[in-house]
């Protein structure tokens, strides 16, 4: 690979979790399609039991040269986390598609784990107990996620939200240092999302104004031209 092209990898959106940086696996997929337009990603299931899945993905850089291929193997038990209560799959997926890009070279900053493999880990440590009562704040966090699911990336593209927040608002309450300020920060995140929803909502419904008003002056000058030219 071009200097050039290592370079542009070195500035993926990362997640600070207790002061160390990780990748998102959405953002190592990105860059892997940018880098490798003419590569591919394929994961499979090695093994499937009642009570775990297995996963291991190859990623080829140029499907020209199938050879050349990186693998990245995960298991998830069901149940394990709360997430893992009802998508130990699509959670193994995501941990095995992070491993074989960072064996790539992909969102390797100072681990090759996924922002979501240490935020899942950090949720198994049961003896934790600030960690295990942040379940419930992180639990409400992806809640919102999920309702804003809709018109976030109208938001972000209007210049309302930034393209990192789910990044920085995952990092910002992981970081919390007890089950309060989890609570707190979870609050003000949902604060924002709310504000953000109102301003793009009124954004939405003055360009619609716009719209319309510039359709009715069209019209105007249309029909004036019309009578102009039948007199």
């Amino acid at each position: 690979m071009s200097k050039d092209k290592k370079e542009e990898k070195q500035g993926l959106p990362t997640v600070d979790i207790k002061g160390k940086p990780y990748v998102l696996t959405q953002h190592r997929l990105l860059e892997f399609h940018r880098l490798y337009p003419n590569g591919s990603i394929l994961t499979e299931i090695v093994t499937d039991s009642q009570d775990s899945v297995v996963m291991i993905t190859k990623v080829i850089p140029d499907i020209k040269v199938p050879e050349r291929a990186f693998t990245g193997i995960a298991q998830e038990t069901r149940g394990s986390t709360f997430i893992n209560k009802t998508s130990h799959y699509e959670n193994c997926e995501t941990s095995s598609r992070a491993r074989a890009l960072s064996n790539l070279g992909i969102g390797v900053e100072e681990s090759c784990a996924s922002a979501e493999e240490v935020a899942n880990a950090m949720l198994q440590q049961s003896e934790d107990k600030t960690i295990k009562g942040i379940k419930e704040a992180i639990l409400k966090l992806m809640n919102l996620y999920q309702s804003s699911e809709k018109w976030l990336p109208k938001a972000i593209e209007l210049g309302i939200a930034k393209s990192d927040v789910m990044n920085v608002s995952l990092g910002y309450v992981l970081n919390s240092k007890s089950v309060e300020e989890a609570d707190e920060r979870v609050r003000k995140t949902n604060l924002r999302f709310t504000s953000w929803f109102d301003e793009l909502n009124t954004k939405l419904a003055k360009n619609a104004k716009n719209a319309k008003n510039n359709i009715a002056a069209q019209k105007k000058v249309i029909d004036k031209n019309i009578s102009e030219q039948g007199n």
